[in-house]
């Protein structure tokens, strides 16, 4: 399994609008991917030469772990950002969510018709 950058668009904070219009992506799932969702705080950490630590830095962390357990390569995320940014604190808000595929249904759930 590899990480893959689904895109790169930015919507508006989630939760704030009413209204809010957020880009959506659609691809094929194979049962054991995983769909990692995270606030920016975690690619514009900073380091001490306030190099933030970067999508790309994100990606390659990602592939590193992506044979553990998702807690383990959750942790592990956060371990390497706060040892890049040699703080043990975030400057901005941090929030990772993932989704597991444990199933793949073969006919249309009755919610999405």
């Amino acid at each position: 399994m590899a990480g893959e950058w689904l895109g790169t668009k930015k919507g508006p904070a989630l939760g704030l609008f009413a209204e809010g219009q957020f880009p959506t992506h659609r691809c094929s799932m194979e049962v054991g991917d995983l769909i990692a969702l995270f606030t920016d705080g975690l690619i514009e950490a900073e380091g001490p030469d306030h190099e933030s630590f970067s999508a790309e830095r994100l990606l390659a962390a990602v592939n590193q772990r992506a044979q553990l357990p998702t807690n383990e390569l959750f942790a592990g995320l956060l371990d390497e950002i706060k040892h890049f940014s040699a703080s043990s604190e975030f400057e901005d808000d941090v929030c990772v969510v993932g989704v597991e595929v444990k199933r793949l249904e073969t006919q249309q759930p009755n919610w999405m018709v």
